[in-house]
């Protein structure tokens, strides 16, 4: 992370001066001067007494900080939906939300993505307004909407979703506008994108894409105009008209898959990607042009899944191993540390101040600056 862990300042009581009673030449001072030293000695005590009482222990700043998640689930995406309120998602449906910025977690009801013979159903996208109403898809071509908090789940009409698809992403611009990314079952050259304009009731296809697109995101700056839509092989589509119509980009990593991405401007983003063959290769991808094309800043010898930014020059990644990627100079220059040993998948800024990290069984860890 490029931060300084600065020790916790200790607080160290005054060592008052012994004075020599030989040196008082009558017994009527020296008994003065005894009273005097004992005096002084209880106050002593008494200023250690309350110094140690009011001495507050705290975190250094940057220091990492495991919260208790109450799962061993794996934890794939993360949310927050103001400084306070948040949610993550991942395998088995698990459902967690946080209403003090990460520090604790409650769980909520699961999101209804069965576990079939293949493994355990997984969320891979979610997508919230507000405390109250969002929604989630994952596995089992599940598209479903929660209107408290995720008590209660209602799953959507999925059926003009490309029946041999995989749904790995979502992302709504508004109440009524948005879009799911959908990826190949068996990993083929071929996803889609599929929209809704009725709050979710309905999708319908909007684009067919050369790979499965596992990242939807909007550019704040632009009022949910411009966006990308992003997978793997590297594939990279935008828009400019709010998801009405998209165009094929371009990065220079094709054999990756593009799983997250951040924006610090209307034109400048970054986005984190791994090998699709291995999880030994993660690349760190940059664009000037509102997403248009990217080109690869670093490559690191562990795979890239999360990144953020915290909307004042920090823009953080995450991955495998405990990788922690970071640059405090809106990307000019990045530096890397580990968090732990465990697979970082997501990682959300509740605040300019405080950083959530989500990974591998149940594992969440904050950071404040």
């Amino acid at each position: 992370m490029g931060t300084s862990q600065r020790a916790t300042d200790k607080i160290v009581p005054k060592q008052f001066f012994t004075p020599n009673l030989n040196f008082f030449s009558s017994k009527s001072t020296m008994k003065l001067r005894l009273i005097s030293f004992a005096m002084l000695c209880l106050l002593a005590v008494a200023s250690c007494r309350d110094n140690s009482t009011n001495t507050t222990t705290t975190t250094p700043p940057g220091t990492w900080n495991t919260s208790a998640s109450g799962t061993t689930e794996n934890l794939v995406v993360g949310q927050f939906v103001n400084s306070t309120v948040g949610f993550v998602s991942g395998s088995n449906g698990a459902l967690l939300k946080s209403q003090d910025a990460g520090g604790t977690w409650n769980t909520a009801s699961p999101v209804p993505v069965l576990t079939t013979s293949n493994g355990p159903g997984v969320v891979y996208g979610i997508s919230f307004f507000d405390a109250m109403n969002g929604f989630a898809v994952g596995d089992q071509r599940v598209i479903a909407r929660t209107a408290d908090g995720g008590q209660n789940w209602n799953s959507m009409d999925a059926s003009m979703v490309p029946q041999t698809d995989l749904i790995r992403s979502i992302h709504f611009t508004n109440h009524s506008t948005g879009f799911v990314g959908t990826s190949d079952a068996y990993g083929a050259h071929s996803g889609t994108i599929c929209g809704t304009n009725d709050g979710g009731q309905t999708w319908m296809p909007v684009i067919t894409t050369l790979g499965g697109i596992y990242n939807i995101d909007f550019i704040p700056a632009t009022n949910g105009l411009a966006g990308v839509a992003q997978g793997r092989f590297g594939v990279n589509y935008w828009t400019i008209d709010g998801g009405a119509t998209w165009k094929a980009g371009s990065t220079d990593q094709p054999n990756a898959l593009i799983s997250h991405s951040t924006f610090t401007s209307a034109t400048t983003g970054f986005a984190v990607a791994s090998n699709i063959t291995d999880t030994v290769h993660g690349f760190l991808l940059r664009t000037d042009d509102a997403g248009h094309t990217w080109h690869t800043v670093n490559s690191y010898s562990l795979g890239l899944d999360g990144i953020a930014s915290n909307g004042n020059g920090v823009v953080t990644a995450v991955g495998f191993g405990g990788i922690v990627v970071e640059s405090t100079d809106g990307g000019s220059t990045w530096s890397q540390s580990n968090s732990g040993t465990s697979r970082w998948i997501d990682i959300r800024y509740a605040s300019q101040q405080r950083a959530v990290l989500f990974g591998m069984n149940g594992h969440i860890a904050t950071r404040d600056r």
